[in-house]
């Protein structure tokens, strides 16, 4: 689950649609570039979270932007970003590139899940908690008539934490507008896939 989505973040424009409700060429691309761009957070030759705070709102046109960058141990390292436009919320997350983020790919135990009577992968979760909090308030600062669409999406080990950030608020009844997902891992128990496909399907994995 190493970094092999390789988009050129300047080849393509961003141009999502937000198809509410089915699968759309447009936003897989488009969401798939905001993964990319996740990777620059960590990446200074290339200016880190001062350039990828300034692609998003000088070209992709987003006004408000929160850069998630969490180190905290061997098993939580954890970057992505909270962006905002008059419409809609784009929450997205990075992909494995550390012997951190390996650590946590290879963390097999489980814990208890956002439904009731699941497991889901450990080290996945706790890669997502220490972040929830800094979400879960920029995200309600951006939005405080609440009418604006949550789009969530992630890469390889940012898809694991895409799907569980997905379930978290869907669980708290917090409407979520799709999930897009690139080469995601499993994330959860037989019972997790249950719930989690009863009660949202406006999820989508695309895998090569």
């Amino acid at each position: 689950m190493t970094h092999d989505l390789h988009l050129d973040v300047n080849a393509y424009e961003f141009t999502p649609e937000y198809a509410y409700g089915a699968y759309s060429p447009k936003d897989a691309l488009a969401f798939a570039l905001a993964c990319e761009l996740t990777y620059a957070i960590k990446d200074e030759q290339k200016g880190g979270s001062d350039f990828v705070a300034k692609k998003l709102q000088e070209q992709w046109h987003f006004s408000e932007v929160t850069i998630i960058n969490k180190f905290l141990s061997n098993d939580i390292d954890t970057q992505g970003f909270v962006a905002s436009n008059n419409d809609h919320i784009l929450v997205t997350f990075c992909g494995s590139e550390s012997s951190e983020d390996w650590w946590t790919n290879l963390t097999f135990t489980s814990e208890t899940g956002p439904f009731w009577g699941t497991r889901v992968h450990k080290g996945f979760q706790d890669a997502l908690v220490p972040t929830l909090v800094r979400i879960a308030s920029d995200a309600q600062r951006y939005n405080p008539a609440s009418n604006k669409q949550i789009w969530i999406a992630g890469h390889s080990l940012g898809g694991a934490l895409a799907v569980l950030l997905t379930a978290m608020l869907i669980a708290d009844e917090v409407p979520v507008a799709g999930l897009y997902t690139y080469g995601a891992p499993r994330v959860g128990n037989k019972a997790f896939e249950e719930a989690f496909n009863q009660q949202f399907t406006n999820a989508f994995r695309v895998v090569n």
